[in-house]
């Protein structure tokens, strides 16, 4: 019986982090942010009606990436 609870809640944890919404973006910001602020303004311009369905972290870190982006550029 633990055993199952255990793959269970393993399981969960797997598909919990397995693709979380908006990474792939996010990244390419952050990767931009410093070379090309401009260019990292527009990806997350781009992506603002998507963060609704991020979840909480990824929300914050678009906020954070905007606003870095913002005051760079």
């Amino acid at each position: 019986m633990k055993k199952l609870l255990y793959w269970a809640i393993w399981l969960i944890g797997i598909t919990a982090c397995v693709n979380p919404k908006g990474k792939e973006v996010l990244a390419e910001a952050e990767r931009l942010v410093q070379a090309s602020p401009d260019s990292a303004l527009l990806v997350l311009e781009q992506a603002e009606k998507e963060t609704a369905t991020y979840p909480h972290r990824n929300r914050m870190r678009y906020l954070l990436l905007r606003a870095e982006a913002m005051n760079k550029a």
